[in-house]
């Protein structure tokens, strides 16, 4: 299996995300400096040299074709009604999003806190190589942003909800 390998990074000083274009290991292979470059204007770059968290590209692309990142923050509105009607609750009062992340081998949806989203208890696989995990379950959801940047997640699903109505 072919995979890309790419990168962003999080500088946690700022909260602020750019894309990783190289990195430095030291003695012990650990990555302690990585240069970053602003993920809107291509020209700028800046060395990291600690407080750092490395976003891997999981290989996967959301409905709009926008890659899937560790960390992202997806949204289904499709998703959303099924599991809230499976957990007996009316999706009109519920969001249902999930962060991306690498758990247990292999990357996994795990529920994003916030108030007002539901609680589904349990990480799901994203996906695996093998039938019936390899469904095209990602046509249906949307990259919201990630954790770092986007604390104002709810509003934008209520504005793209009633855009979509």
């Amino acid at each position: 299996m072919k995979r890309e390998l790419k990168f962003k990074v999080c500088d946690q000083t700022t909260n602020k995300v750019y894309n990783a274009v190289g990195m430095v290991c030291g003695p012990d292979l650990d990555i302690v400096q990585v240069l970053a470059q602003n993920t809107k204007n291509k020209g700028e770059a800046i060395w990291l040299f600690d407080n750092f968290e490395l976003l891997q590209f999981t290989g996967l692309k959301d409905k709009k074709g926008n890659e899937i990142y560790e960390y992202d923050i997806i949204y289904s509105k499709k998703w959303e009604k099924e599991v809230c009607l499976s957990m007996g609750l009316n999706p009109k009062n519920y969001k249902l999003v999930f962060t991306v992340s690498f758990n247990f081998g292999e990357w996994r949806l795990s529920d994003f806190d916030t108030e007002g989203s539901a609680n589904c208890t349990e990480t799901m696989k994203l996906y695996i190589d093998e039938p019936p995990f390899n469904i095209p379950i990602f046509d249906d959801f949307i990259v919201m942003g990630n954790i770092f940047e986007n604390y104002d997640i709810i509003d934008k699903i209520n504005l793209l909800s009633l855009n979509e109505n």
